[in-house]
């Protein structure tokens, strides 16, 4: 098996710029909602959503141009979302998983589970961006 530098600093870049696009909009949706909820006393039951729905257009726009520089259909928009839905899936069982079968505190469960579903996100969003030609 044959190590190519060049291939691995390209993941490097990408997981990087995905992390930074990651946590920018991670940061702006805590504070979005926080404001809707604080501010205009909107419920979280409709707050989460909307954010969550919103922040997911921003992140896919975001890795899309600048992270993976990728002039794509929209039906990756589509097969994005389903990525993250899915993700949201996979932390959900790890969470009942962690619950049901250790004694872990829940706010660090919730960290434990964040490398599991960023990787699960980088791995598949890398792969959809790289399948078809780039800008």
């Amino acid at each position: 098996m044959n190590f190519n530098i060049a291939k691995f600093t390209t993941l490097v870049k990408y997981f990087a710029g995905f992390s930074v696009v990651g946590a920018i909009v991670t940061i702006a949706s805590f504070f979005t909602a926080i404001f809707l909820i604080e501010f205009f006393k909107i419920s979280i039951l409709i707050v989460y959503p909307v954010v969550y729905i919103s922040s997911l257009f921003v992140s896919y726009y975001l890795n899309k141009e600048i992270v993976f520089k990728y002039r794509g259909s929209k039906n990756k928009l589509l097969l994005y979302f389903t990525i993250y839905l899915t993700s949201m899936l996979l932390g959900f069982l790890l969470i009942f998983l962690m619950k049901e079968f250790t004694d872990i505190r829940e706010t660090l469960i919730a960290i434990l589970i964040l490398p599991v579903t960023t990787t699960y996100n980088f791995i598949l969003v890398y792969l959809l961006f790289n399948k078809q030609e780039k800008k």
